[in-house]
């Protein structure tokens, strides 16, 4: 069994927490609690205790396994790039109520949290530190760049590309062919039927654009 310790004690912490004790992923990790810089040391959240800040992942030894449980992208990415250098490994977590089409063809990359009722394809690409989150789907030949947030119940359709760090809202759908810019926003029941350029939000059916960097 790997001990297991994951970044951030909010609700998608408590949620991932929950999710690995209470399925076939409890004989695979163990969770020894959270890490978090808002919530003060041996604070009990839930059922597991705040272990330290962040920065106390230095003391850990080389390769204790780590997941982000982080759902704003941006901030996700910062925190990995500020611990990239104390060596921990960071295993994917994938809830046995995950349905793949065909596991050959699909790669997921490092630290991706997918949650029960994801449905995945054929062909689909997954970057590292992507969350994919309660009932979401994910198409034929579908990128997911890294970093990047589904919330529960987004359907992303074939040959759709997401770049980095993008964050698609609960609810959200993104029609086949389409491409997000990287670090765009889909707000929630947004429908996507054309191209989004990077650093763009967009909200509405169909979606238009409300802010661009």
């Amino acid at each position: 069994m790997t001990d297991l310790i994951i970044i951030g004690a909010g609700g998608l912490g408590r949620e991932v927490a929950g999710m690995i004790s209470s399925s076939s992923l409890g004989a695979e990790f163990r969770v020894l609690g959270f890490v978090d810089d808002a919530i003060e040391p041996q604070t009990l959240v839930s059922r597991w205790r705040v272990l330290g800040s962040i920065e106390s992942l230095r003391d850990y030894p080389r390769g204790t396994s780590v997941v982000s449980a982080l759902g704003d992208p941006m901030l996700k990415f910062r925190i990995i790039e500020r611990i990239q250098s104390f060596r921990l490994r960071y295993p994917s977590i994938v809830h046995p109520l995950v349905h793949i089409g065909d596991p050959a063809s699909v790669r997921l990359g490092k630290g991706c949290i997918l949650c029960p009722g994801v449905a995945i394809t054929t062909d689909v690409e997954i970057g590292d530190f992507s969350l994919i989150n309660l009932n979401a789907t994910l198409g034929h030949n579908a990128r997911i760049g890294a970093f990047s947030s589904l919330m529960p119940g987004v359907h992303i359709s074939g040959n759709v590309q997401l770049g980095d760090r993008c964050m698609i809202g609960t609810g959200a759908c993104v029609l086949q062919n389409c491409s997000i810019g990287a670090d765009s926003k889909v707000g929630a029941g947004a429908v996507v039927l054309s191209n989004v350029p990077q650093n763009s939000t967009v909200v509405g059916i169909p979606a238009r654009a409300v802010s661009q960097a």
